[in-house]
């Protein structure tokens, strides 16, 4: 959901519509310190989506876990895992305003945790805030 964040909203709509006319486009704002605690998981189940990182405090970075199944082609060059039931996991990281196309049986969106030296994140139930944006764009 966008919750207290539909202003922000607006600032990258226009900008991801022009890029991508026609996609479905989804944002989704959540609170950084229950995004880390918790990621987002998500079943596309193959279906490409394009995940844009956009707006994070301290401009912390964000992170993809993809699972595909079998021979289903890597998202990138990262090294992936296999499973004995045949599903290969990549962690993929996600720079602040970047965007990494996804194919993905599932996938979590998570945050990276506060930089060195930084304030620690409050538990999660204490905060109200949200401060972390991002979008998904849908491909197909």
């Amino acid at each position: 959901g966008l919750g207290t964040s539909r202003s922000r909203v607006s600032k990258w709509e226009n900008k991801l519509k022009s890029k991508y006319p026609g996609k479905a486009i989804h944002f989704i704002a959540d609170r950084a310190a229950c995004l880390a605690s918790r990621p987002l998981f998500l079943t596309p189940e193959g279906f490409p989506l394009i995940v844009v990182a956009l707006e994070s405090p301290n401009h912390r970075g964000f992170f993809l876990k993809s699972r595909t199944v079998g021979n289903q082609p890597p998202m990138m060059n990262n090294p992936s895992s296999q499973s004995p039931d045949g599903l290969s996991e990549e962690h993929i990281p996600l720079a602040l305003q970047s965007e990494q196309l996804v194919m993905a049986k599932s996938l979590d969106i998570g945050i990276d945790p506060p930089p060195r030296g930084a304030k620690p994140d409050m538990p999660c139930g204490e905060t109200s805030t949200e401060d972390v944006l991002f979008a998904l764009v849908l491909m197909a």
